[in-house]
């Protein structure tokens, strides 16, 4: 992760909200979901796969999405040969993946078919520019174009109405210097965040609206957040200035208002990845996937946090 210092501010068309921790200890325990001596990342479920981003031990550097049966079994690569692949979600109701596919030139955004193998360009969101962090609803999709103005690079947040086939600009910033990285997208919301070496700045856009809300914590930074319409909350990760600096996931009401309720608690030196993603649990509710970094090693692996909307 990029390396933090003191917040920095940045102007935006949206309210900025304090939020007061609950006070409670954590609740819910961690566990583990796909290890291994590769760093494991970015994963995501439905009620019968799971996909996720793996860097490749026989060439380090080297990401491929993997999928396979939620209840375990044998590991596919959905990528072919010669790409890299980065994880989006699965189309809801549906066993399509929404994947970022990389070649020596190109970067193009894909769905991948978990149960015949089959894969294929999405439309509507591809062009000759550089397009990446997918993700996917039954209403849009929420996906980062990277293009340049002048000679100077740039990074667009964008969201494509499946239905109208109109795209909107969630915001546009300097690509230099940060990170970005999409958090999921519902039938009316959208979570982001974007991150410089001394701030990060976690979204959330109503699409109704058109109102970009940025997401804040009495915690010097803030990041991965995942918005659950059904239960009308938003799900972030939050530390100290460090990385491992006693992260927690925490949860709050849609409306970004009032206290926050903590989820999960990391130890000192353990820290949280840039994408979150929720999952349906096989009982009841949902899980929270999350990448679980050691610091000291500087490699990672799956963990779930399970039914995190049951949580009082």
């Amino acid at each position: 992760m990029l390396q933090r210092t003191r917040p920095l501010c940045l102007v935006t068309l949206s309210l900025i909200v304090a939020l007061l921790p609950h006070g409670a200890e954590a609740v819910v325990a961690p566990v583990a979901v796909v290890t291994g001596p590769q760093d494991q990342w970015q994963a995501f479920a439905n009620e019968t796969w799971l996909a996720w981003t793996s860097n490749s031990v026989q060439h380090p550097n080297h990401w491929n999405t993997l999928v396979r049966p939620i209840a375990g079994g044998t590991k596919g690569r959905v990528n072919p040969s010669g790409t890299f692949g980065f994880t989006g979600n699965f189309d809801p109701g549906t066993d399509h993946l929404i994947y970022q596919q990389v070649t020596a030139s190109n970067s193009a955004i894909f769905f991948y078919d978990a149960a015949t193998g089959q894969q294929w360009r999405v439309q509507g969101v591809n062009t000759r520019k550089w397009e990446w962090q997918p993700r996917v609803s039954n209403a849009f999709i929420l996906f980062q174009r990277d293009h340049r103005v002048n000679g100077k690079a740039y990074t667009d947040v964008l969201l494509y109405d499946r239905e109208t086939r109109q795209t909107r600009r969630l915001g546009t910033w300097r690509s230099t210097g940060k990170v970005f990285r999409t958090g999921n997208v519902g039938e009316r919301y959208a979570t982001f965040f974007v991150g410089t070496n001394k701030a990060f700045f976690p979204y959330l856009y109503d699409s109704q609206t058109g109102i970009r809300t940025r997401i804040t914590s009495t915690q010097p930074w803030t990041w991965a957040p995942v918005v659950d319409e059904t239960d009308g909350t938003v799900y972030f990760a939050a530390s100290a200035n460090a990385c491992g600096g006693y992260s927690n996931i925490w949860r709050l009401p849609i409306s970004l208002t009032g206290p926050a309720t903590k989820i999960v608690d990391m130890p000192n030196g353990v820290e949280i990845g840039w994408v979150m993603s929720l999952a349906p649990n096989p009982v009841l509710g949902l899980d929270l996937l999350f990448y679980r970094l050691v610091c000291s090693k500087h490699q990672g692996d799956i963990f779930k946090a399970p039914q995190v909307d049951q949580v009082p």
